[in-house]
């Protein structure tokens, strides 16, 4: 798989807030994969790099987008990372576009518990952009789906 992400991670740019999310990617990405896995009947045989797809690039990218100051306003600004998850998952998966819309409102919904639950504190700007990251994604990612039915 090829994700057209201008993505370049430079962790001495990043806010304290981006660097800690960061740390806490496996554990977000893990605790998602459970949770959809749990939640999705169609989710739950699918082999782990098909069901994590593009989603460990969607968040180091939302990760830049709450610093401020750094070139990205959205995790999917400037990048096809929603789009191709979209794509593949009309390809790989039995999914509908219900399916590929609950598994990015698990996603939020597991950003904000797992950082909750690590005692990180996200400003209002900072909660913005995830959920401004996340909506753009559904919606490139939707878009893609169709596409490819």
């Amino acid at each position: 798989m090829t994700l057209a992400t201008d993505q370049n991670l430079d962790p001495h740019r990043l806010s304290p807030t981006a660097r800690r999310m960061l740390e806490l990617r496996d554990d977000v990405l893990w605790e998602w994969a459970e949770r959809v896995r749990q939640s999705l009947k169609k989710a739950e045989q699918l082999p782990h790099p098909i069901l994590i797809n593009t989603f460990p690039s969607l968040y180091d990218n939302i990760a830049e987008a709450i610093t401020p100051g750094y070139p990205r306003a959205t995790g999917n600004e400037s990048n096809t990372v929603a789009s191709e998850h979209g794509g593949e998952r009309a390809r790989l998966t039995n999914y509908n576009v219900h399916s590929v819309i609950f598994e990015y409102q698990i996603l939020r919904w597991t950003i904000f518990d797992v950082l909750k639950a690590n005692d990180v504190q996200l400003n209002d700007n900072e909660i913005y952009r995830i959920n401004a990251s996340i909506d753009g994604s559904v919606r490139e990612a939707v878009n893609a789906f169709a596409l490819a039915h």
